[in-house]
Parts: structure tokens; C-alpha cells; sequence
């Protein structure tokens, strides 16, 4: 998570006044996943390239042993980020070999909705809210998972479709001045809109 720094004072906006609560929004970091070999072999082709999106269950790679011919295979949609050293066609791979990382295209989040005033604010699980701005870019959420008491709420989500800007926006480690703005419309009733 990159504490801290994506932990800024949103803004909530009522079709009636402002509310003087906070949503903190946190982003956490894109999970990978580590392609180890489970056989060993000739590496007779490889499928992607470093930096390739691929989806879960795409052959990344082809081994060749005595009798067989084995298909690695992506374990996370995501990018390649980089192969060992020892990947190359015609290299011989054994079995407990890293392979390649691939690095996750979902990005994920929390955010923390307090209330001075005691108000609650419920956002519906499997709800879809816009939006989380960045830099004037707009992106929908959607509610994963809560923890709800009466003074806070905490929710965890999944942006939809990020794009490159949230991408190059957590890979760059120095994002302090960076605008990540949580704001959510609710109507009179005191219920967020959705999507």
C-alpha cells in the first residue's frame, strides 16, 4: 500500500449541501505472480514477450522433454515484467525454475468513510460508484468487501478498468503532489448513487 501518500482528505458532495465527513482512499499496490516450472525441458518456443498483456491460462511458453511437450501457461491476467535469465529458446529449464513475473492488471483499494456527525453512508456490496479522479481522469469502482460500525466504514474495491494512468500512477514512487480525489453523489435520502 503506499501509505501515506494516496491517504489524502477526499470529498463528499450531497444534492443538498456538502457533508462534513472524510473518505481516505488508499490504493494498494499490483499484485504479481511468480511463474515457476513445474517440468523440465528444452524451451522450444515462447509466446510472449517481456511487457505483453496476457490473460489467465495464455501458453507463455512451450517445454520439450523426451515424450512431451508442455505448455506454460499464465496464472494472473496481467504484463509480463520480465523473465529470468535463463529463458531463451534451446536453454534447458528444470523443474522449480522461475520463469517469469507477471504483473497483475487489477488495482485495488480501501477507503475509509468517517462521520463526526455519526451519519452513515452505505454503499452496496457488488455496487458500482463513480468515481476515483486522478489528474481530471475519472474511473468507476467497484465495492468488494465492507467492515461496517458506527463511527467508520471501511470498503474495499476494484477499480474498473484502470488504464495506463493508474498503472504509470503506482509504479511511480514519487506520487506525493499526485490528486487522488474520492467523491460520491448522494441523494436525498442520504444514499450513495450507483451505477
Amino acid at each position: 500500500m503506499k501509505a501515506g501518500k494516496l491517504g489524502l482528505v477526499a470529498l463528499i458532495f450531497n444534492s443538498l449541501n456538502a457533508f462534513a465527513g472524510d473518505i481516505h482512499v488508499h490504493l494498494f499496490e499490483r499484485p504479481s505472480d511468480l511463474l515457476i516450472s513445474r517440468h523440465s525441458g528444452e524451451i522450444i518456443e515462447i509466446a510472449a514477450k517481456p511487457g505483453a498483456q496476457v490473460a489467465r491460462g495464455d501458453v507463455i511458453l512451450s517445454v520439450r522433454d523426451d515424450k512431451n511437450v508442455w505448455h506454460v501457461r499464465s496464472s494472473t491476467r496481467g504484463a509480463i515484467e520480465l523473465y529470468s535469465k535463463t529463458i531463451a529458446i534451446g536453454e534447458r529449464l528444470h523443474q522449480g525454475d522461475i520463469i517469469a513475473e507477471i504483473i497483475s492488471n487489477d488495482i485495488t483499494g480501501e477507503l475509509r468513510i468517517t462521520s463526526e456527525q455519526g451519519n452513515s453512508y452505505n454503499l452496496d456490496l457488488d455496487g458500482i460508484y463513480c468515481c476515483l479522479y486522478l489528474r481530471g481522469k475519472a474511473f468507476e469502482i467497484k465495492i468488494e468487501d465492507a467492515l461496517v460500525n458506527i463511527n467508520r466504514q471501511l470498503y474495499y474495491f476494484s477499480v474498473i478498468s484502470p488504464g495506463p494512468e493508474l498503472f504509470r500512477f503506482l509504479d511511480d514512487v514519487v506520487n506525493e503532489q499526485a490528486e487522488l480525489v474520492m467523491k460520491l453523489s448522494f441523494d436525498n435520502n442520504g444514499e450513495a448513487n450507483s451505477g
